[in-house]
């Protein structure tokens, strides 16, 4: 009796609770706008804090939402601060939201493959909009990132070839990224990692903005991003026509040819119908460059999307497709002092070794007899029939690409518990690869000394062809659980590319005379002997890579947010080198047979991140991420006929281990972005040469680290005015870590190294490595410095930006540091408003400076040879002042005078 009575008591106060709360109930309404000019906010966020209720403010600005007294809601904006208002007697309340200059309500796509708020990631991530762009003007992939926190680049390359590390890893080899993946709107650059991967990609006004990532994004985008990735997103046309014309005229550094060097760049976008958008533009230049190489970078590019966008927010279709007609000069090596660092008399950063003798070489006996037209060479081609081949054509040809893509990205909700994105990209583009290359490390001024060290140098010749088909396949099902929402994710990626590269190399002397750097002949003062021709690369590369995925993105109570993933990948490389003459016997030391050979790689990545919101504007992070590097086709190339001699199979494939805490907050009008990393890199591929080709060879262990303080203050009393900075520190070292010695002596100076006693040879001689445990890894700073100063008004604004890295060394066994280098660009602008747009002129110097620093020793990276030239110099047999060797210097001072009109 007592417990039916009981029971209906319970009953009955339980009903009299939710009668309550349903009466205490109210409906809030609402508006939204910009604290700067009182517009309204039409897509903010509406959401009753710890629930999944909430609301999307309209046209107006306005929302409506049902909640109790004490309730808090909480509103939010990309590009705005969060606010959190607690509800009271009033029924109607009015936000007005300030902008975010710190980036942290900004909605990224890369982290997750979602759209999440910076602030909410569970790895660092950095955005460079539309703003910043236009500040720096970069014209490739290393320029805009250069300024990231956690991010050196090698400014040396101009347009082209432009090598990132990040964090501390050692990549950026210019033969392609292997640790940091390139995209473009979220698929690969190039299918393949043995690539420059901006090697058909310019920048153009049809960037939106760029997202970059250091941590764990191996899951999501594969093999090439243990160390992260840089996603270029393009625009989406909007609901209005705008658009952007500018014309640019770069200064003239080059004065031995006549010219006016400048590029011309547009975009225009906009509505189609209602729900279909376009976006076209692209560029053309015209430009004698930043350094003289005979011949200018020329051409240009030009890509379009077309967006149709699903009512009710369903999802979007797009069809795009570019083409790129460019040619970029590559700004080699001139000979640099070893004993300051600067480069020989003579010589001005804006030099090369181009050389109109190179152009009308003629042999005057050989080229006679067979017929080979002066400023010509013979080679065999593939067929093996002889072809002649001129000098001038490919020092004008240059590093060119040739062709396009086109390709289709869907994103549909099929029902409320599945989404399902596909991402399709094929593309085809003839290429060539021409340059003269130094190829010796150290060397004496006068070639013509016959008593003194060849300046050895080698001209390469190379064409082909890459032909990509890419594709993405996920499905996401969002599901409600309790108080936690998850996106589950599956899928696969599957890549194919095609690669027929056909690479001739020629090698010979050169003075290192500045007003005549010549095509010498090898032989005594007065000979004449012809310089040695021959075949570097001549392939046909099928490479297939597989991947499946899973993960699931979790956020709970609004608060917290996981991410675990999983990914699964596998290559196969099906890989011919042909070297033989058909027209002579084969499988002879003079002429091999061809080379075929398969290898398959795979691997798996897992990855688990976290993040806590402590309030609406400060969260803490970590992540941890097991990654791997597998070989790509370049570790198998064959770089000479005993290829498969010289290139054995890699058993084991690099194993990355990256573990990563940060810290984000806003102070009032300061922004701040502290993380810290730990890095380890088991089994680690390096890159080497043999002769001019570089190979990979499994070398040992790295371990990297580091933090990375960010700072953003822009003062409300002073509107318009920003500053950004940034620290990074990573101690990037060797641990397992062995070279070979093959330069050095083992029982000369050690200056600190440890030679290592391996071994006997079949010859009974003893065979020594050098033991690099606790040196620094070459080319990667430890310290990166960056600061950021714009004022922006209506009609007129400046900016600087500053890039400074410090402690680089050259070699492996940290013997030559090179210089600290600091790059400054400052920049200035006016601006007119003309009826819906206005005109713009600005003014911007990049490396204000103008160093005179390399940037990058060649050929000692991986080796022994500059504890080799050390010994040397110790030993009184060489002298540093008299040293010299093959640099490659920061890019010279540039100036950029451009009027535009946008609207």
């Amino acid at each position: 009796m007592i417990k039916s009575y009981l029971r209906k008591f319970l009953i009955v106060l339980g009903f009299v609770a939710a009668s309550t709360a349903v009466m205490a109930q109210k409906s809030i309404s609402g508006t939204v706008k910009t604290a700067e000019d009182g517009e309204p906010l039409i897509g903010a966020t509406v959401l009753i804090k710890g629930t999944s209720k909430g609301a999307i403010t309209d046209l107006d600005g306005a929302f409506t939402i049902e909640a109790n007294n004490g309730d808090i809601l909480v509103i939010s904006f990309a590009g705005m601060l969060s606010q959190e208002i607690s509800i009271g007697s009033s029924s109607t309340i009015e936000v007005s939201m300030e902008e975010d200059v710190t980036s942290l309500s900004d909605v990224v796509v890369t982290a997750t493959n979602q759209p999440i708020r910076k602030l909410e990631t569970t790895t660092a991530v950095s955005i460079i909009g539309k703003k910043l762009l236009e500040t720096t003007r970069p014209e490739g992939f290393a320029e805009a990132v250069q300024g990231t926190p956690g991010m050196y680049t090698s400014q040396s390359q101009g347009r082209f070839r432009g090598a990132i590390f990040t964090r501390g890893f050692p990549d950026g080899s210019g033969n392609g990224l292997v640790y940091t993946g390139i995209l473009i709107d979220g698929l690969p650059s190039l299918a393949t990692t043995a690539r420059p991967p901006d090697f058909a990609f310019g920048f153009d006004p049809n960037i939106d903005r760029i997202e970059v990532v250091r941590g764990s994004a191996a899951t999501l985008f594969g093999r090439a991003s243990a160390a992260g990735v840089v996603n270029i997103i393009s625009k989406v046309g909007g609901d209005e026509l705008s658009g952007l014309f500018r014309v640019t005229h770069y200064n003239e550094n080059v004065d031995s040819r006549n010219g006016f060097d400048y590029k011309v760049e547009g975009n225009l976008n906009g509505p189609v119908t209602k729900n279909l958008y376009f976006n076209v533009g692209g560029f053309y230049v015209d430009d004698r460059g930043f350094r003289d190489l005979g011949y200018n970078d020329r051409g240009g590019q030009i890509r379009a999307n077309l967006d149709y966008m699903f009512d009710n927010d369903k999802g979007s279709i797009r069809l795009f497709g570019s083409y790129n007609d460019m040619t970029i000069q590559n700004m080699i090596d001139i000979p640099y002092r070893l004993s300051d660092n600067t480069p020989l008399d003579g010589w001005d950063i804006t030099d090369s070794y181009w050389s109109e003798n190179l152009e009308n070489y003629t042999h005057p006996t050989i080229n006679q007899a067979v017929g080979i037209p002066s400023g010509n060479y013979q080679i065999t081609d593939r067929n093996g029939n002889p072809q002649n081949r001129s000098f001038q054509q490919a020092n004008e040809d240059g590093n060119y690409a040739r062709g396009g893509n086109f390709g289709l990205f869907v994103n549909y909700e099929v029902a409320d518990w599945l989404i399902v994105s596909n991402k399709f990209r094929y593309q085809d583009y003839d290429h060539g690869t021409k340059f003269n290359l130094g190829v010796s490390p150290f060397y004496f001024g006068d070639a013509s000394d016959p008593s003194a060290p060849s300046n050895l140098r080698v001209f390469i010749d190379g064409d082909g062809n890459d032909q990509d088909v890419m594709n993405e396949l996920r499905f996401t099902i969002p599901v409600e659980i309790g108080s936690s929402k998850h996106n589950f994710n599956v899928g696969s990626y599957i890549s194919r590319g095609n690669y027929t590269p056909e690479t001739y190399s020629w090698l010979h002397q050169s003075s290192a005379d500045p007003n005549n750097p010549v095509f010498g002949f090898f032989g005594p003062p007065g000979a004449t002997p012809p310089p040695f021709g021959s075949i570097a690369r001549r392939g046909d590369y099928q490479i297939t890579a597989y991947s499946v995925f899973v993960g699931d993105e979790m956020k709970f109570n609004g608060t917290t947010t996981v991410n675990v993933g999983f990914r699964y990948d596998e290559i196969n490389m099906d890989i011919e080198g042909f070297f033989n003459n058909p027209n002579l016997p084969t499988d002879s030391e003079t002429n091999p047979a061809d080379i075929q050979r398969e290898e398959n790689h795979s691997d798996y990545s897992f990855s688990l991140g976290v993040n806590h919101l402590l309030s609406t504007n400060t969260s803490v992070y970590g992540n941890f991420v097991s990654a791997f590097r597998m070989p790509d086709y370049s570790a198998y190339t064959p770089a000479d006929p005993a290829s498969l001699v010289e290139n054995p199979r890699i058993e084991d494939n690099e194993r990355v281990t990256n573990i990563e805490l940060g810290y984000r907050s806003n102070f009032g009008d300061l922004g701040l972005d502290v993380a810290g990393f730990y890095t380890n890199i088991d089994n680690r591929l390096a890159t080497v040469y043999e002769g001019a080709i570089a190979v990979q060879r499994p070398l040992g262990t790295n371990r990297i680290i580091g933090g990375e303080l960010a700072l953003t203050y822009a003062p409300t009393a002073v509107k318009g005015l920003l500053f950004r900075t940034s620290y990074t520190y990573q101690n990037a070292t060797f641990q397992d870590f062995k070279i070979a010695v093959e330069n050095a002596d083992p029982d000369g100076e050690s200056f600190g190294n440890k030679f290592v006693l391996e071994g006997q040879d079949e010859n009974d001689e003893d065979v020594y490595s050098i033991d690099l445990k606790g040196k620094q890894i070459p080319r990667v700073p430890a310290h990166i410095f960056n600061f950021l100063a714009s004022y922006d008004k209506e009609y007129f604004g400046a900016n600087a930006a500053l890039n400074y890295f410090a402690r680089r060394y050259a070699d492996p066994t940290n013997l030559f540091q090179q210089d600290d280098i600091a790059n400054l660009n400052l920049g200035v602008y006016g601006k007119y408003n003309v009826g819906g747009g206005n005109i713009k002129l600005s003014v911007l110097v990049k490396n204000v400076i103008n160093t005179d620093k390399a940037l990058r020793f060649l050929y000692v990276a991986d080796n022994d040879q500059a504890l080799a030239r050390q010994q040397a110099i110790d030993a009184g047999t060489a002298s540093a002042e008299d040293t010299y060797y093959t640099g490659i210097p920061f890019l010279p001072r540039r100036v950029l005078v451009s009027l535009a009109y946008e609207f």
